[in-house]
């Protein structure tokens, strides 16, 4: 999962690319979807920024409170 500011300037993106790689792979592992939804390529990397993260408990609501915040600031 790339974040979108690596789709923009992968030379000038850090750490926090890869954090929301990793909360982008653990809502996939945890819910069986993909975080952002989207017809292209490019529509999917367009999604986060155009809308809010998509919230774990909303797919799994035995999901603790907690880790879904987590999830959602990844």
């Amino acid at each position: 999962y790339m974040s979108p500011e690596q789709a923009e300037d992968t030379f000038n993106c850090d750490i926090r690319s890869d954090i929301f790689s990793l909360g982008c792979t653990m809502y996939r592992c945890l819910t069986g979807k993909m975080p952002f939804g989207g017809n292209t390529p490019m529509q999917k990397l367009l999604a986060r920024t155009t809308g809010p993260a998509p919230r774990l408990r909303a797919e799994r609501p035995d999901a603790p409170p907690e880790l879904d915040e987590v999830l959602a600031k990844m």
